[in-house]
């Protein structure tokens, strides 16, 4: 397992957590996504329990200093679009999707995605998202959703 711990502990950061972990358990069934097993205290502070993916953030990757190849990339996004389709035909919306928080192995070649704390879940296909808030985070790296 693996313990999310905040740098500071706040009301805000629970409530951010909490949202994490029930969307995070809505999606338990998506290959795509970590998996999510609860808010535990931790020390003087709360840790949000996630699956051990044994990986590193897409960030990481693109920021080392080796190239990678044509197949590689291409894999990466074939994967990250899978795990698009799945939370998408799960009614969800990750409105914070960024190279941080997509998780690769490159071992077993397989992406996880993280991070639902922002998300929105669709109320219904025609009728609207529930919790909307816009953009979330600045424009740097912006999720397809919000394009």
């Amino acid at each position: 397992i693996s313990i999310k711990t905040p740098l500071e502990y706040s009301k805000q950061t629970l409530k951010k957590y909490s949202k994490e972990l029930e969307v995070g358990q809505m999606l338990k069934d998506c290959s795509s996504v970590i998996q999510y097993y609860g808010l535990r205290r931790y020390k003087k502070s709360v840790g949000l329990v996630m699956e051990d993916f044994n990986s590193v953030s897409l960030t990481q990757i693109l920021n080392r200093a080796e190239e990678l190849s044509i197949t590689e990339i291409l894999r990466i996004f074939i994967e990250i679009s899978e795990g698009m389709r799945q939370i998408h035909q799960n009614g969800v919306i990750h409105q914070n999707l960024c190279p941080n928080h997509i998780l690769v192995n490159r071992n077993t070649n397989q992406i996880k995605l993280i991070d639902f704390s922002f998300s929105s879940i669709l109320l219904n296909q025609n009728q609207g998202v529930l919790n909307s808030k816009g953009f979330q985070i600045g424009l740097e790296w912006i999720s397809p959703e919000q394009s």
